[in-house]
């Protein structure tokens, strides 16, 4: 979190904080060109759409709930939910396999800190890098559908099912760390 999102939160009237969200087809198809979506639920203070960090985000009712982190080490499984009212989402969902795997970013942004295009006087406050911690989350389930709303469950990067923890190969009798004291090391290193 960045230093001016911290001085702003702890005021006693700071600004209201906004989710942007990227959702990326890309990471369906290979990055092949597919669209990459950027989104939030509200308008700016013209009524349009936002700019941050020079990206349009459209204004689309979406919301994302269940994020809580808990402290005896279970990953969230929070819920999206996106407005279907123009069919979009069942298309996608029909084209890309209801989008199971799908990137969902979350950028947590404080509204004064969007770009001055979003304001009739300018904004001599606009930062891109004054955010929350980026929150990367996948789709990992299609809940419910009909033609108002679609729901889906998200995993974050740890929980995907295809995903192996630790990557490094382990070798038997074999040391990979090369800052290891031969001494005291008593595998042999392979390179």
């Amino acid at each position: 979190m960045s230093n001016k999102v911290l001085s702003e939160i702890i005021k006693s009237a700071p600004s209201r904080i906004i989710d942007l969200f990227i959702a990326d087809l890309n990471s369906l198809d290979g990055g092949t060109g597919a669209p990459i979506f950027r989104f939030f639920s509200d308008t700016n203070e013209l009524g349009e759409n936002i700019f941050f960090d020079y990206e349009e985000y459209t204004s689309l009712p979406c919301e994302i709930s269940g994020i809580e982190w808990s402290a005896n080490g279970e990953l969230p499984t929070p819920k999206f939910t996106i407005s279907n009212i123009d069919g979009l989402v069942t298309i996608l969902n029909l084209q890309y396999q209801d989008l199971l795997g799908l990137k969902i970013t979350r950028i947590r942004t404080l509204i004064k800190f969007l770009d001055a295009v979003n304001f009739e006087d300018g904004n001599l406050e606009a930062d891109p890098a004054a955010h929350f911690p980026i929150d990367v989350y996948y789709i990992d389930r299609k809940v419910s559908q009909n033609a108002i709303q679609v729901e889906y469950e998200l995993v974050s990067a740890l929980d995907i099912s295809s995903i192996k923890i630790p990557r490094r190969t382990i070798l038997q009798n074999l040391c990979p760390w090369r800052y290891k004291d031969p001494d005291t090391c008593n595998f042999v290193h392979p390179i």
